[in-house]
């Protein structure tokens, strides 16, 4: 992008100008930037996702699958034996997750979310002792009370900005 579009009956959008600022100012500098880049693929899936109608289900999902957690939400993701779970499998669990609240117009506290793996993900519970606490309940169970990361969602029941 060397020039603006100069077309003045035109109105711009202001993504657009940012953009091109962004791309004049770095390009000056010598530091190519990209923009409109993608993060993701297609298709950006769940494993598994469990809507109790109320407390009634929630206690029979409870126990019908074992989980040690059931909310209003789950999400429940599964790595086999041939797909295990790795930092990065989790970081994109823990994007579709946010995701999902997105756009369900939800907050932390109402989704749980489940992964149940077929071995122990041992690089996982080492890599995010400051970020990420989980605690080993027992049966190959492993908890986090850590809210999902998501520090720019709005609080939708509230109308306020975290």
């Amino acid at each position: 992008m060397a020039n603006p579009p100069n077309n003045e009956t035109r109105r711009y959008r202001p993504d657009s100008i940012f953009k091109w600022i962004m791309n004049r100012r770095f390009t000056r500098l010598g530091i190519q930037i990209q923009t409109q880049v993608e993060v993701g693929y297609l298709p950006l899936t769940i494993d598994v996702v469990i809507v109790p109608r109320d407390e009634t289900e929630q206690q029979k999902v409870k126990l019908e699958i074992a989980l040690p957690d059931v909310g209003p939400h789950n999400l429940i993701e599964f790595k086999s034996e041939n797909d295990r779970l790795t930092i990065s499998d989790l970081q994109i669990i823990v994007a579709r997750a946010n995701l999902y609240m997105s756009q369900n117009n939800l907050i932390a506290p109402d989704l749980t979310v489940t992964i149940i793996c077929a071995g122990t993900p041992k690089k996982v519970l080492s890599h995010y002792p400051s970020h990420i606490k989980f605690e080993s309940i027992g049966g190959g169970y492993y908890r986090s009370r850590d809210q999902l990361p998501n520090p720019c969602r709005r609080d939708q029941r509230t109308g306020s900005d975290p």
